[in-house]
């Protein structure tokens, strides 16, 4: 065991080198730990990396090398003879006694020798080293637990201080060096957009347009590997004229038109909504809806709902989307919606205050009448600034 000297701690080896070695170990049918990794690279020193890394990339010329057999062969040992080691437990004593043991203490710098003297003192003799107290029987259990008797007239033991807190330790991650070689990890090169037209990429074009559900998530996919003519990303005209070449457009443009109509329907004509939906920017949906020539459908749809929202018998449903104001932007009535209901909600209050006397009998009555809840009534008229009526009438 004398040559298996650390030479640096196991969280210093670098990572790269490391999964090396496991690698190459894992090539030879064995699977280390990494922390038993790093604990046998600990026995090699920082010079030794490059070789060790050109070992690794190897092919194993031996099987069930651990990462002890990688130093070992890295040291001189033919690999035939590192797997018997390996199979004989030899490593395992190695680990056992140069690993979980402490490391030794460095040594003692020798003393220097004292000046001669011309008239040195006479030697006294060194006094006898003083005999080593006798260690004490530890206690048994039953001792260790039994309650202690105190003698007549001793004072009782003051309790131990609690321990203090320590504040946590900060400790800075390690800068990890970029991989190298073999894991150094590279872009795929892109293909110009033009060859989405070679009857090469046709299969491909088939399977993916049939998972997706609009053209702008097929382009998004397809800019993985293509790029256009002068640009580093991919163009959505290079792919619509890929659809066209290979008969796809028919079958998507079906599809897509099923997606927005039933889209706009689901989301009550909200087209911000539906292109957070369907995962689209709210410029490509309106030009997807241009495309597909829908806009009549649409405006029709929206329209509907519009008509909904202002209808004057629906109070009731009209206090519930005043707090929808993103939805009545993007209906582009919240104007005359708050108009609207400003005016239909005065006439509702001012006839209830006719029939009662008090602020409560007011909103009580106004707010059966409308067969809402008072607290979204008051809710409404302090929104819509009509706090005016009820504060006409007494408090009781």
């Amino acid at each position: 065991m004398q040559p298996w000297q650390r030479h640096r701690h196991p969280d210093d080896v670098p990572t790269p080198v490391a999964v090396a070695v496991a690698d190459y170990c894992r090539r030879s049918g064995n699977r280390p730990l990494p922390k038993l990794v790093r604990e046998a690279l600990a026995f090699v020193r920082d010079a030794e990396d490059l070789r060790l890394r050109e070992l690794a990339e190897q092919e194993p010329l031996a099987r069930a090398l651990g990462p002890f057999a990688v130093v070992d062969v890295l040291h001189g040992t033919s690999p035939k003879d590192a797997a018997e080691r390996e199979r004989t437990g030899y490593y395992a004593e190695v680990q056992r006694t140069a690993v979980d043991a402490p490391p030794p203490a460095p040594p003692s710098p020798p003393t220097p020798p004292p000046p001669p003297h011309r008239s040195a003192p006479p030697a006294v003799a060194a006094p006898a080293p003083a005999k080593a107290p006798k260690r004490k029987k530890p206690l048994t259990l039953a001792e260790q637990v039994a309650p202690r008797r105190r003698e007549k007239g001793q004072a009782p033991t003051p309790p131990r201080p609690p321990p203090e807190e320590k504040a946590p330790g900060f400790r800075p991650k390690r800068e990890l060096p970029l991989p190298r070689g073999r894991f150094t990890r590279v872009k795929a090169p892109l293909e110009r957009a033009e060859r989405l037209g070679d009857a090469a990429s046709k299969a491909e074009l088939v399977a993916l347009a049939g998972q997706v559900e609009h053209r702008f998530a097929l382009r998004k996919l397809l800019a993985l590997g293509h790029t256009s003519k002068g640009s580093d990303t991919l163009a959505q005209a290079d792919v619509d004229r890929a659809l066209v070449k290979h008969g796809l457009e028919a079958d998507l443009a079906r599809r897509e038109r099923e997606l927005l109509l039933g889209g706009c329907m689901e989301h009550r004509g909200a087209l911000s909504s539906l292109s957070k939906a369907i995962g689209v920017q709210r410029p490509e949906l309106d030009a997807l809806v241009a495309h597909l020539g829908l806009k009549r459908e649409v405006r029709e749809i929206r329209d509907r709902f519009t008509r909904e929202a202002l209808a004057a018998r629906a109070l009731s449903m009209r206090l519930g989307l005043l707090n929808r104001r993103r939805y009545l932007d993007d209906l582009g009535i919240t104007r005359r919606f708050e108009q609207a209901l400003r005016a239909d909600l005065t006439a509702a209050l001012e006839s209830a205050a006719d029939d009662s006397d008090t602020r409560a009998e007011t909103l009580a009555l106004a707010a059966k009448r409308q067969a809402v809840g008072e607290d979204v009534l008051l809710k409404a008229i302090e929104t819509l600034g009509l706090t005016a009526i009820l504060e006409a009438q007494p408090i009781d």
